[in-house]
């Protein structure tokens, strides 16, 4: 099955929201990473059976969805902003794969927002 990956970053405090938002908008899965990951404020977080971790997500967290190929993602983010009545994400793109993190083709940048940009340390 083809799908694609739309990738977003936004703060702490808003990741457990869009990714429940992301899934209610039509994306088939969600999943968080450290959007810091690879560079010095990179942290890790641990979580032991039966110990609930201090911190439920990263400060800048890229949260990843799955959506059918074709899909409206733009469509699927606004959505998901709307439900959540935040602002949209930090950072936004696309990626048309097949199982890996950019699939047979280029990305395909949608929309970013440069002043954004410089909070995450890109350009």
């Amino acid at each position: 099955m083809n799908w694609t990956e739309i990738v977003l970053e936004v703060p702490r405090d808003q990741t457990e929201q869009i990714s429940d938002a992301l899934i209610e908008a039509g994306a088939l899965s969600v999943s968080v990473e450290d959007a810091d990951e690879g560079t010095e404020a990179e942290r890790p977080l641990f979580g032991e059976p039966g110990m609930e971790p201090a911190e439920h997500a990263w400060e800048h967290s890229r949260v990843v969805a799955l959506a059918e190929a074709g899909a409206d993602c733009e469509g699927i983010v606004r959505d998901a902003c709307l439900l959540c009545e935040i602002a949209e994400p930090l950072v936004f793109f696309v990626a048309r794969g097949r199982g890996t993190r950019l699939g047979p083709t280029d990305p395909i940048p949608v929309r970013t927002y440069p002043h954004w940009s410089s909070h995450l340390g890109g350009a």
